[in-house]
């Protein structure tokens, strides 16, 4: 056993640098800023960057059109030779079905046929044939009408990937300004030369902006894909 006061005493079950400091060239437990030490040699101090992030969506709500250009002139007649045999499809199916309907009841109730006019028309059936003509019309009215004012796209419109939107705000118009379009466009169309003068008008204007446009206060251009 070897006296106190040697400098070179240790206790022998104490390994070095257990209590005191570390030994020279020994790095310190943790660094002096309090965080814990690094990853250990071989694994990644963060995990690897992932892939890029997608580009934002564009919004699906309405979008403004003032900017937008009109549509050409080919583009609008070959949409409204669309919309006019929809229009004629609606109109003529509601009638058939209205005259088949008003038929069967004035056979039904034979009145009409017992009451009937000079001419043997009996009065059901001609009731039966007027609320059926302007029902039917009022279909074909309400195919401008509530396509233009909800979506600004009718059938035409779809196909040539155009729409209707109000010149002063670039959105669909409201429910009065399309049922004004849309009735304007509807009497000027059941006759030829009214027809005529209305797409000629919209041919003549810079923006192909037709009669029926103008009373409505639209404009046709082509929709953003």
């Amino acid at each position: 056993m070897q006296p106190p006061g040697n400098p070179d005493y240790r206790h022998p079950d104490v390994a070095p640098g257990r209590y005191g400091p570390p030994p020279p060239g020994a790095p310190a437990p943790g660094s002096a800023s309090g965080h814990p030490p690094g990853p250990p040699p071989g694994r990644a101090a963060f995990p690897p960057p992932g892939p890029p992030a997608p580009p934002p969506a564009r919004p699906r709500g309405p979008q403004d059109y003032r900017a937008a250009p009109p549509a050409p002139w080919g583009v609008r007649l070959f949409g409204l030779i669309v919309d006019v045999m929809a229009f004629w499809a609606i109109v003529w199916v509601v009638y058939f079905i209205g005259m088949l309907v008003s038929t069967l009841i004035s056979v039904a109730t034979d009145a009409g046929f017992r009451e009937g006019t000079s001419d043997g028309v009996p009065p059901a059936f001609m009731i039966g044939t007027f609320t059926t003509i302007a029902l039917a019309l009022f279909c074909g009215f309400a195919y401008f009408w509530l396509l233009t004012s909800f979506t600004g796209r009718t059938a035409g419109k779809l196909l040539t990937n155009t729409i209707t939107v109000s010149t002063a705000t670039g959105f669909p118009p409201s429910k009065g300004r399309a049922a004004a379009r849309a009735a304007v466009q509807i009497l000027l169309g059941l006759t030829l030369i009214g027809a005529l003068i209305d797409f000629l008008l919209g041919a003549s204007s810079s923006q192909i902006r037709t009669l029926h446009d103008r009373a409505g206060g639209t404009i046709v251009v082509q929709r953003r894909l």
